[in-house]
């Protein structure tokens, strides 16, 4: 990784932020697992099968289809297995979208 002896305004800003974030603020950027990860109840979030009970949004039927302000829709496991094997990978996002265009 290069570092760009460039400075624009842009880049000073963000490190001062990042500096003023980290002093005012620590345990929000540095929290190990405790309190401050754990759900209603002080259970960690994904150990009852049902993450918005654990925040205390109550879940609907959805007797409309499809719709964003439901949350979109349920996945097929098929897909939902893809995605988990995709997420434990890095990739250059401008590469996978000529591969997913090409595709």
């Amino acid at each position: 990784m290069r570092v760009n002896p460039k400075w624009n305004r842009r880049g000073f800003l963000g490190t001062v932020a990042a500096v003023a974030a980290s002093v005012f603020a620590p345990r929000k950027l540095f929290s190990a697992v405790g309190a401050e990860s754990r759900g209603k109840g002080g259970v960690a979030f994904g150990q009852t099968g049902n993450p918005y009970e654990e925040l205390g949004v109550a879940t609907v039927i959805n007797c409309e289809g499809t719709m964003t302000m439901l949350g979109g829709s349920i996945l097929r496991p098929e897909l939902e297995a893809v995605m988990a094997m995709a997420g434990r990978h890095f990739v250059s996002i401008p590469d996978l979208e000529v591969a997913a265009g090409k595709h």
